[in-house]
Parts: structure tokens; sequence; C-alpha cells
């Protein structure tokens, strides 16, 4: 009986690290005052991203046509 508290416990506390460190790693970088975020102009319009550790980053950019029409087509 002893051993199932123990694995209990070594079960929980891996758990909580885990979950810990995954919420410091996937927070955003708190974005300055002196800094402005990075906006580049397209033929589609503006995009804006953010400065993560020093490196310019654009998510959410679509690229590529609708294959909805297409997807289930013959060859």
């Amino acid at each position: 009986m002893h051993t199932f508290h123990r694995d209990r416990f070594f079960l929980r506390i891996s758990l909580v690290i885990a979950l810990s460190s995954c919420v410091f790693a996937c927070q955003k970088p708190a974005p300055t005052a002196a800094s402005t975020p990075p906006l580049v102009n397209t033929k589609h319009g503006p995009v804006q991203g953010f400065v993560s550790n020093g490196v310019k980053v654009f998510k959410g950019v679509r690229y590529g046509a609708d294959t909805a029409t297409t997807r289930f087509a013959a060859p």
C-alpha cells in the first residue's frame, strides 16, 4: 500500500512540473513601449507581426489558393 501513494505522489509532481514548464514556455513576450511591432506591406494589404527573441514573427498569414473545389476531384 505504501508504493501506491508514493507512485501517485511522483505522478502528481511530474504533472505539475510539466504543466508549469508549458505555461512558462508558451507565454508570448510582453511588448515593450519603446518597440513598435513590425509591419509589412503586401499587395493584399499590411500584415502586422511581433518580435520574439529578436526574430520578427508573422503568424496566420494565408498562402496558396483554396482547394475546397478540387480536393476530392479525380486525378
